[in-house]
């Protein structure tokens, strides 16, 4: 406190009671740590940012093959529901009750007979009926070949049935960075829909 007029370092406003931090003058405390948060160290500030952004590589570098590839079937699986197939019934059953829900359905599931080359194969997923047909009915995969052969042509379910047809995961994205630009391409899609981009894995 003073008795004497000083000028507040943050505001600009002459004041008879004040603080004084460092041998400088602020109306309060509040303006004195608004001063301080807009006038952070330029070289401190860019080092924190760099820091921040070579952690945050070095997270993405750590991460499994497997949480990466979790991370793009969630997106990869909600664009399928809810844009592609919006509007569809199932595809095995042909149901279109809104009240039930609806899965992704593969026809060929990851980690079953080469199933991993087909994981993101657009031709591999379509919207099935959550509990009868995906679930209990173990995705209906005799059912399933035949929407196939009708949606892409007579022959197309063997033909997706023949791993050699599709190149490995690995061949498909060599690197995290490929699995996370597909990331970026699908969480895009999905807002251009105005669908919030489903976050977990």
């Amino acid at each position: 406190m003073a008795n004497s007029k000083r000028k507040c370092k943050n505001c600009g406003k002459s004041v008879r009671e004040y603080i004084v931090i460092n041998n400088v003058a602020y109306c309060s405390f509040e303006s004195a740590l608004q001063y301080a948060n807009n006038n952070k160290p330029k070289g401190a500030e860019i080092k924190r940012k760099a820091q921040k952004k070579k952690d945050t590589v070095r997270k993405k570098e750590l991460m499994t093959r497997a949480a990466w590839y979790k991370r793009l079937q969630i997106l990869v699986n909600q664009w399928v529901v809810h844009v592609r197939d919006a509007g569809k019934g199932c595809y095995t059953c042909g149901t279109t009750d809104t009240s039930i829900k609806y899965d992704c359905g593969h026809r060929h599931h990851a980690g079953s007979g080469g199933g991993d080359r087909r994981r993101f194969i657009l031709e591999n997923l379509h919207k099935q009926c959550s509990i009868k047909c995906n679930m209990h009915g173990s995705g209906m995969p005799v059912e399933y070949d035949i929407s196939l052969d009708i949606e892409y042509g007579e022959g197309f379910a063997a033909k997706l049935n023949c791993v050699t047809n599709y190149s490995t995961l690995k061949e498909q994205f060599p690197t995290w960075q490929d699995v996370e630009a597909e990331i970026i391409r699908y969480r895009g899609l999905l807002r251009a829909e105005g669908l919030t981009p489903i976050s977990r894995g």
